[in-house]
């Protein structure tokens, strides 16, 4: 069975379901109760993540038409003999007993992706699925890791991973469908303008969809302290050498949205649109991509401290995310709250 990916880069959007949750994992106060009843499940792993130290646990979820599972990947220093590696049911039950480092072997880097072959990759780790479960494939071929944004090119095609910018340079690594043979690529972004930063990939878990959206941050600007966030929209096949320079500059080839004021490096994206939280009206918004100033809204307030202490990532097509609360060691599921 092939699954698909949709990684979203974490985005405490739940809170904007959201929900205060208890060092025991139970909802004890809400501050939006009007959300509450959007949470569908919730799970503690105090137990398991017994140190509250280690806190650094992100979600990601894999779609396959409607057979889902949830990850829940730890930290780089978390210890070899703890649980690192939890895969999930939908509904927070577990689907197999979860991974060690020591059982993975030389695990590096912690993000999840499926690849053009139809298997899983943590960090470097490859992984079969087999009955809604995973088996331990192997390491990638190549030296190196899965530790920045990545998705499959096409089925049995290429795989892009390690996605980022610095200044107005935009770098990716290339490998062929078996993780061998790696390409450093890089592109200038823009031709003059403040810095970009890579905040987010969106990639529909479809790997023959045509296009993938990247969402640069710019830098704020020192009068109005407010940040620019641009959407573009770039053709899957041009991470295969045919990228244009200075792509952000031409609207015409890669079509663009700019959003204003936006929590740029809390986002997610699902087949409604892309979710982000807005600074000036204290609010979650959602709007299409294809129709970006149709925005639905739900105000929460103030939630810095939220955004600060959970990871998210959304299911791209079942309608719900998932939320790792690092101070409650809890994970929640979370129904969507626009129509």
């Amino acid at each position: 069975m092939r699954l698909a990916l949709r990684h979203v880069n974490a985005f405490p959007i739940l809170l904007l379901s959201c929900l205060a949750l208890s060092s025991c994992g139970i909802f004890s106060l809400s501050p939006f109760p009007m959300t509450l009843a959007q949470t569908l499940a919730v799970r503690d792993f105090s137990k398991e993540i017994d140190d509250p130290s280690l806190d650094e646990f992100h979600p990601f979820v894999l779609e396959s038409g409607a057979t889902r599972l949830i990850l829940l990947v730890g930290g780089q220093l978390y210890p070899d003999g703890k649980p690192w590696l939890f895969v999930l049911k939908e509904d927070l039950s577990s689907a197999q007993e979860p991974f060690t480092r020591a059982e993975l072997g030389a695990i590096n880097g912690n993000r999840a992706m499926v690849d053009s072959n139809g298997q899983v990759v943590v960090g470097n780790v490859r992984f079969d699925i087999l009955d809604s479960t995973l088996k331990k494939f192997g390491l990638v071929v190549s030296p190196g890791s899965l530790s920045k944004w990545g998705f499959p090119m096409s089925p049995s095609g290429d795989n892009v991973a390690n996605m980022d910018s610095s200044g107005l340079a935009f770098t990716w690594d290339r490998y062929t469908f078996d993780w061998a043979l790696p390409v450093s690529e890089s592109k200038p972004i823009r031709s003059t303008g403040r810095n970009l930063w890579l905040r987010a990939v969106f990639a529909d878990p479809n790997p023959a969809t045509a296009n993938v959206i990247l969402a640069f941050e710019e830098n704020k600007n020192s009068t109005t302290d407010t940040s620019t966030t641009y959407f573009v929209r770039v053709p899957r096949s041009q991470f295969n050498g045919g990228l244009a320079n200075n792509f952000l500059d031409d609207a015409l080839n890669y079509p663009s949205t700019t959003k204003t004021d936006l929590e740029s490096s809390h986002m997610g994206c699902t087949a409604d649109g892309i979710v982000a939280y807005e600074h000036s009206s204290q609010s979650w918004i959602i709007f299409p991509f294809e129709a970006p100033n149709v925005v639905q809204s739900m105000r929460v307030g103030e939630i810095s401290d939220d955004l600060d202490n959970q990871r998210v990532a959304w299911s791209y097509s079942g309608g719900y995310a998932c939320v790792y609360d690092k101070r409650s060691r809890t994970l929640s599921k979370v129904a969507k709250w626009w129509k």
